[in-house]
């Protein structure tokens, strides 16, 4: 079936419509959940096959029509169960509408403020909305002839089957928001033509063995990758399992329960089961684990690397270790644009690379003028490709700040060495000018969580004083809350000096949950460094 992939027809949010149509078994097991669901004909559910999927995604779509959700409508919903996002999506795509899923971390005053920023006809707001829990629908200003709020669920819809609606290549098929760590998060447009490039690219690459049959999605379900994982997964065949918490511990309470062949998830994820301190021999039904989103710290991906199994000749021939693919992307890529692929064993990975660009891309390094640079100048991470988004969500002047010629600006800073490989040295408002030149925070906040363990968090901002000259403060939260400021500040500075960065002139020692985070864990550096403002 897989020959078929370049069939117009086929599209962002209509892939099991799609493979119905094309004679797919529809019983066979295909989504595995972590937790029991109820659908809305009443059945409690580990297990979703096609025709089960199709089934609820057809009672979500009677109640969008009665809603009078239509054409080219934004509706934005907050909901915590992986299965119920991606039923809303199937269900408002069939519509032609315009998903626009949210955190669960968001507050209802964040979802609020997002609804009127993507001017969405409404808001879903809650757990379920299956028999077994209650939401409410709430309509935005521009509805105020209807009721503010009105309870909803999704009953069965026995006689409706979910048809097929293939949308243009230009067509708005989901609206992602940024993590917001440099500012408010921004709501990010994905056309039916960028979804598909990087999962055509993907999918024509064909089934590796690594990947195996079964597959854990431990991706946060509001997130653009996790739409693209499920759709992977579904039209390669694949059982992929729905992870609701990706916390390094759930992860492998998962692996142990599902035996999963490869996983993916951002590299947070990756960093915290790292950090855990695993024996050898643990995910060892585990051959791949894909990783996109932030860059990768070599000594996680090396630590991860050396557990679980990885198939050799056959598939029931296994080695120790696993591959490690770090992707490098953000939600304006829609589709990870580098990649670097570890092999079991292998070491020494330079610090900060991100790889090379993927096949369907191009990419360069240009200053603030758009000139592309040599190899080995620092600049802006330029790329372009069909992945790329159209733009930002009703602010087109935003939208045409982040372009460059045919380039998108990614926001980071970095350069390319003279083998084509991409390095990565943080976000642009995180490098910080100092009469010594710039220094980028990011790679002192690494060196500081791989050196020191009992650090939890941590960031390094700019510090102005009377004078006028820029230092450096660092911001930490530690596990251990017995140790002076003076100790911290002291072995903070031996360890920046140690690797040869810049040490820094102030520690501030917070208690644990005191840095302000984005909804997916990130610290707010825009938020901290307004707080610090001028100290002397």
């Amino acid at each position: 079936m897989l020959h078929e992939i370049d069939d117009a027809a086929l599209g962002a949010g209509n892939a099991p419509c799609w493979l119905r149509d094309h004679g797919a078994n529809l019983s066979a097991p295909r989504l595995l959940l972590d937790r029991p669901w109820i659908a809305p004909d009443g059945r409690s559910l580990t297990t979703l096959s096609l025709a089960d999927i199709l089934a609820a995604a057809a009672a979500y779509h009677e109640m969008y029509r009665r809603l009078e959700v239509s054409l080219g409508d934004v509706v934005v919903f907050r909901i915590r169960t992986p299965i119920e996002v991606y039923l809303h999506w199937l269900a408002l795509a069939a519509r032609g509408a315009i998903a626009a899923p949210v955190n669960p971390n968001f507050s209802d005053g964040d979802v609020s403020q997002y609804a009127r920023t993507v001017d969405a006809v409404g808001q879903l707001v809650g757990t379920e909305v299956s028999p077994a829990a209650r939401a409410e629908f709430r309509w935005s200003h521009r509805s105020e002839e209807r009721s503010h709020a009105a309870p909803v669920t999704a009953a069965p819809a026995p006689d409706a089957e979910l048809a097929l609606y293939a949308p243009r290549p230009e067509d708005i098929v989901l609206l992602c928001h940024t993590s917001g760590t440099t500012g408010p998060p921004k709501a990010v447009s994905c056309s039916h033509r960028g979804f598909m490039v990087g999962l055509r690219s993907q999918l024509k690459q064909g089934h590796s063995p690594l990947f195996g049959r079964t597959m854990l999605n431990a991706l946060p379900a509001a997130h653009h990758s996790w739409f693209m994982t499920i759709t992977w997964a579904l039209l390669s065949g694949m059982e992929l399992v729905l992870s609701t918490d990706q916390s390094g511990p759930a992860l492998v309470d998962d692996v142990e329960r599902f035996m999963p062949d490869s996983i993916r998830s951002f590299s947070c994820t990756l960093r915290e089961v790292a950090r855990l301190g695993l024996p050898a021999g643990a995910l060892r039904s585990v051959g791949m684990w894909m990783v996109t989103g932030d860059v990768s710290h070599p000594k996680d991906i090396e630590s991860v690397g050396a557990l679980g199994t990885h198939p050799v000749v056959t598939p029931d021939s296994r080695a120790p270790g696993m591959y490690v693919l770090a992707g490098f992307g953000t939600t304006e890529l829609g589709h990870p644009h580098f990649s670097l692929l570890q092999v079991p064993g292998q070491t020494g990975v330079p610090a900060r690379c991100v790889g090379r660009p993927a096949s369907f891309a191009q990419a360069a390094i240009v200053d603030a003028a758009g000139r592309q640079l040599q190899h080995d100048e620092i600049g802006q991470f330029a790329v372009h490709s069909a992945a790329v988004t159209p733009g930002y969500w009703n602010d087109p002047e935003r939208t045409a700040r982040s372009r460059s010629g045919h380039f998108w600006l990614t926001g980071d800073v970095g350069y390319r060495d003279q083998f084509g490989r991409y390095f990565h040295l943080g976000r642009t408002p995180d490098v910080i000018d100092t009469a010594d030149g710039p220094v980028y925070s990011v790679c002192l906040e690494e060196e500081l969580l791989q050196s020191i363990r009992q650090i939890e968090r941590c960031a390094i901002v700019r510090l102005s004083s009377a004078d006028g000259a820029t230092r450096l403060a660092c911001l930490l939260e530690a596990s251990d809350s017995q140790r002076t400021t003076a100790a911290w500040h002291a072995e903070v500075n031996a360890v920046l000096a140690k690797a040869s960065l810049p040490t820094t002139a102030q520690t501030v020692v917070l208690p644990s949950g005191q840095l302000p985070l984005t909804s997916t864990g990130k610290i707010r550096k825009f938020i901290v460094r307004a707080g610090l403002g001028t100290q002397s």
